[in-house]
């Protein structure tokens, strides 16, 4: 994200919209930038890229005018007081229609190619010396080629590969986990119902072998008693009753 470091922090920023994509990269803002100051930003811009930059100057008390002054790249965000590595100074006028007060914004196209890193834009109004100035600034990055892309570029699809490849990885873990939990749920499952069988097996046996042991001991009892009556019977123990 492009990033405000003017030396004078009380510049308004008044619109601000930010788009961001793999291939392509804009910035639309609108700054006042008083008089006897300047306002700076600082992008990262990725190698085989075109930058795109735009101004126009909505509204001032002076001359339709602003100093834009590039430099970089850089190997970490520059600061303000960083002058070297200048590479665009010039004064941006904006034509104005004074009937209809459109602006047509002005600017300047570059190719980082190899040159990635750190850029810093300024905004200059120190030539005025009346109330700011109402600056809408625009850059845009694309790729210069939309078949190469950049060291970043590979690098980002590169990580992304290796993160998809990771996932995969992971979730092809996570399925031979689910398909172990699956079968042992189908083995708990199989014993269970071979239990179920066994116990309802069991009780149909344990009633028939209780039925059977009623009726034997019934029957016992009832010889038991048959011999019993017919041995005392047969000793004279048991008297026939005698009728009148």
């Amino acid at each position: 994200m492009m990033s405000a470091i003017g030396s004078r922090r009380h510049g308004r920023v008044l619109l601000s919209v930010l788009l961001i994509c793999l291939c392509s990269r804009a910035l639309a803002f609108v700054v006042e930038v008083p008089g006897r100051s300047q306002e700076c930003y600082y992008e990262y811009v990725r190698t085989k890229r075109t930058a795109f930059l735009k101004i126009g100057v909505l509204e001032s008390q002076d001359q339709y005018d602003i100093r834009l002054k590039a430099y970089g790249p850089f190997a970490d965000p520059p600061s303000e007081d960083e002058v070297q590595m200048n590479f665009f100074d010039q004064m941006i006028t904006t034509q104005r229609d004074e009937e209809t007060n459109d602006v047509q914004h002005n600017g300047f196209n570059f190719e980082s190619e190899h040159r990635g890193g750190w850029y810093m834009f300024c905004l200059d109004n120190r030539h005025s010396s009346y109330s700011g100035k109402i600056v809408e600034f625009y850059t845009k990055f694309d790729l210069s080629n939309e078949e190469e892309l950049g060291h970043e570029d590979e690098l980002e699809a590169y990580a992304k590969q290796q993160h998809i490849e990771g996932v995969t990885e992971s979730l092809s873990r996570i399925k031979t986990l689910l398909e172990l939990v699956q079968n042992e749920q189908g083995y708990y499952k199989s014993r269970e119902r071979r239990h179920r069988r066994t116990l309802e097996s069991n009780k149909s046996r344990i009633m028939w072998y209780t039925t059977l042991e009623i009726v034997v001991l019934a029957v016992m009892y009832v010889g038991q008693a048959f011999l019993l009556h017919k041995w005392f019977s047969d000793r004279g123990f048991i008297q026939a009753r005698q009728w009148a």
